[in-house]
């Protein structure tokens, strides 16, 4: 909370005097016109800047950690300059899970949003002060706050703007890479097309680069946590983090992997292999097929909807037994899917073509994608089909593309697909259970190792018959002769779909009569034939419907409070 110097302290004394200590909230840092409050077990670190302002988590060293070490990033580089000059010098010279708020004398702060947007960072005033948190609580609420029907129906037709939106009038969403300065313009830092648009990696260097930033990013996120629970589901990524963090020296209390009775659900062997690589205890969790409860989503409910806990029996147990085990963090492979390209896509034939042409590297992704050279050649000469759910309201019109996809101009395709891969990676960064509980690190999504694999061609990261044979590589020396040949990965969707399929009875009613339905956001015929047992044989739509439930929840909440 910040505020103008003279007789507006007075307001925010009055403020003060409402909020602190109520639901959780407690000052850890006052200064003159600056006050922080956190609440918690998971609350991130909070440093008083040595010329003015506050970061809100973590900063590191971005040179120590190209050179494969951990090092906190020097506050005293941060000079008397102005705020926007001093944003860019950190997007270029740090990385972290950050958020950095300047105050501005008699002005609205300064707030710049880390890269990649791990912390959540929301604006708005109060009275005479200025507010910036990851939520709205009740009492530090603007005035007028209300639901915007437009944002939301963005939302129901392109929920990856979640990470870029937030659907209530009077609050101001930071995106990911971008600051906000006193005047209430938007400066955009840092996006994934500028590295993206001219790959200049060879494969020797980032056979090299990868596991040494890999490494020392886990390292530095690992830093400070005395237990941490590791997330090994049996896929390469999670192995890649696991046995970085035992090399690294990370406090590694135990793994925990959930399975199902299925085949394709059943990673236990590749997930005790890792286990065992790095010396720790394996829990294993046996998942089944459930009905979602209607109101399962109430309990998540913040400013900014989260997509983040769509599987709310898994957020729930976990976040359980991370109370009940005492980590202070679960370490997951989250990202590594878009970061390594896991992504078998017909676009990829064109960078092959390029880079040749390889006739081996043509024909490996042909037999990965089970169709022809010729038809790969001819599917990914085409721009790749944006993907929109279908059941928003006819009348509302298109929504707008998320901001990194605005300006894809010298983008290839390839590159195009992993980019949209990266947005739709924003949502692990969500409010969930189990980061209400603990703190949730996605290692692979830190900014140094992300632009380095978005400059790195995309016909090196997904060439060979493999999945991900490149990064497969890289990490040999780390992993288990069992995860190093696989072949596959696992496939839950249609133990989703099962779910979604015994939740209709009262997901139905909850959509189809809810208050999306009566504000006129949704296409109600459409949701109501889709959400039938036998349309769901021939199209999928649980994805669509677990997150239309999510939506309807954070209504009905954000409504109970009179916005």
């Amino acid at each position: 909370m910040t505020w103008p110097p003279g007789q507006p302290s007075v307001a925010a004394d009055a403020l003060h005097a409402a909020f602190n200590g109520k639901n959780g909230w407690t000052l850890v840092l006052e200064r003159f016109c600056l006050r922080v409050y956190v609440r918690g077990t998971a609350a991130p670190a909070v440093t008083l800047l040595p010329k003015g302002g506050v970061l809100i988590g973590q900063m590191f060293d971005r040179a120590a950690t190209e050179a494969g070490a951990v090092a906190a990033y020097d506050l005293h580089h941060l000079g008397d300059e102005d705020g926007l000059t001093v944003a860019r010098r950190v997007v270029d010279e740090a990385w972290g899970r950050y958020v950095l708020v300047l105050p501005v004398k008699a002005r609205r702060p300064i707030v710049l949003r880390e890269p990649l947007g791990a912390l959540d960072a929301l604006i708005w005033r109060k009275d005479e002060a200025w507010c910036v948190a990851d939520d709205v609580p009740p009492v530090l609420a603007p005035d007028g706050l209300a639901i915007d029907e437009i944002r939301l129906a963005h939302l129901i037709a392109e929920p990856d703007l979640a990470s870029a939106e937030v659907p209530l009038t009077g609050v101001t969403a930071v995106m990911p890479g971008t600051v906000v300065d006193e005047t209430g313009s938007v400066h955009r830092l840092w996006a994934p097309a500028r590295f993206a648009r001219a790959p200049r990696v060879d494969a020797w260097t980032a056979s090299e680069r990868i596991p040494l930033i890999s490494r020392a990013c886990i390292a530095a996120l690992a830093k400070g946590h005395e237990s941490i629970l590791c997330e090994i589901s049996g896929g390469l990524d999670s192995a890649i983090v696991a046995t970085s963090l035992k090399a690294e020296g990370g406090n590694l209390g135990a793994a925990i992997n959930f399975h199902w009775p299925q085949a394709e659900g059943d990673e236990r062997p590749y997930a005790r292999a890792v286990a065992k690589a790095v010396r720790t205890r394996l829990e294993v969790i046996a998942s089944r097929v459930a009905p979602v409860a209607p109101d399962a989503f109430d309990a998540a409910v913040v400013a900014r909807p989260s997509f983040n806990a769509v599987d709310p029996v898994y957020d729930a147990v976990l976040a359980q037994r991370l109370v009940q085990g005492g980590e202070s963090a679960l370490f997951t492979g989250q990202g590594g899917d878009a970061v390594f390209y896991q992504m078998p896509a017909p676009q990829l034939s064109l960078d092959l073509l390029v880079r040749g042409p390889r006739r081996r590297d043509l024909m490996a992704l042909s037999r990965r994608t089970n169709r022809s050279v010729w038809s790969l050649l001819r599917l990914g000469a085409r721009a790749p089909v944006r993907a929109t759910f279908p059941y928003g309201a006819r009348h509302v019109g298109r929504a707008p593309k998320h901001p990194w996809l605005q300006e894809l101009r010298g983008v290839g395709a390839a590159k195009r697909i992993q980019i949209e891969a990266l947005v739709a990676n924003q949502a692990v960064f969500a409010a969930s259970r189990r980061g209400a509980v603990a703190d949730l690190v996605h290692p692979l999504l830190s900014q140094p190792l992300v632009e380095l694999c978005l400059s790195t061609p995309a016909a090196v990261l997904a060439g060979g018959e493999q999945d991900r044979a490149f990064v497969r590589s890289a990490f040999r020396a780390q992993l288990p002769r069992l995860v190093l040949d696989r072949q596959s990965k696992g496939d839950l969707s249609v133990f989703f779909a099962k779910g979604v399929a015994k939740s209709l009875p009262d997901l139905r009613p909850r959509l189809l009569e809810g208050r999306l339905a009566a504000r006129g956001l949704i296409d109600v015929a459409a949701l109501s034939e889709a959400m039938q047992p036998e349309a769901m044989i021939w199209r999928d739509g649980s994805a669509e419907f677990l997150c239309l439930a999510v939506l309807e929840s954070w209504v009905r909440a954000w409504e109970a409070r009179g916005a």
